[in-house]
């Protein structure tokens, strides 16, 4: 699941990246820009919520894969980045719009952050956040990737319209699949069955020591 939500300031986004932030970025299955870990000859389907009106910018967040660490495509028009397309009903697609989901800070936890309060780690500041859809009626859109020989290791998942909301994606052979835990200064991660890929999905977590609000012009 592909949803748009809170960067977490600098100990979010840029803590992770080393990249600037929007202060939104992707949030893949309610967990902020994790490293996907994904197999060639295995078909994902991400099912994708990060707008479809392109006339309020703020709100429309086309997801599609790239070889840009940075993306937005449509702003950037790099001659030299490559895009990776996933299907549609079947068909061919550049990147996957749908209704707009975000995971916002709630008015309470704005209030506790203005006095002060620390979230210890991602987990806890999750509890902080709610999910807002424009539509409660309408469903994602259903987005398929299925890597294959031609698809590089290391590319990544992006916005086509702004640039620095997503993260890495892994790719490997299915011989070489990794099984690995993470370990984070103060929060432990254990593998877990994620029900976006077709095996465990390690996420990497974080310190949050502050609360950004954002704006996207």
């Amino acid at each position: 699941i592909a949803e748009i939500g809170q960067a977490g300031s600098e100990q979010g986004y840029l803590a992770l990246t080393g990249l600037p932030s929007w202060g939104i970025a992707w949030y893949i299955n309610g967990t902020l820009i994790p490293e996907l870990h994904l197999v060639r000859g295995t078909t994902y389907t991400f099912r994708v919520a990060g707008g479809d009106q392109p006339s309020n910018g703020a709100q429309y967040h086309p997801f599609y894969f790239t070889s840009s660490i940075d993306g937005g495509l449509s702003k950037t028009n790099d001659p030299s980045e490559t895009v990776y397309q996933g299907q549609i009903d079947g068909q061919p697609a550049d990147f996957a719009v749908g209704v707009y989901c975000e995971w916002q800070l709630t008015m309470e936890s704005i209030v506790a952050a203005q006095n002060g309060a620390v979230a210890q780690c991602f987990e806890e500041y999750k509890q902080d956040l709610e999910l807002s859809c424009n539509d409660q009626n309408r469903p994602y859109t259903d987005y398929t990737f299925t890597p294959d020989e031609n698809t590089p290791d290391l590319l990544y998942y992006q916005c086509y319209t702004h640039k620095n909301l997503g993260w890495k994606i892994h790719v490997y052979d299915e011989a070489n699949f990794p099984s690995e835990e993470i370990i984070t200064e103060d929060c432990t991660v254990e593998n877990s069955s994620n029900t976006l890929l077709s095996t465990n999905l390690p996420l990497t977590l974080f310190v949050l020591v502050s609360i950004f609000w954002y704006m996207i012009e």
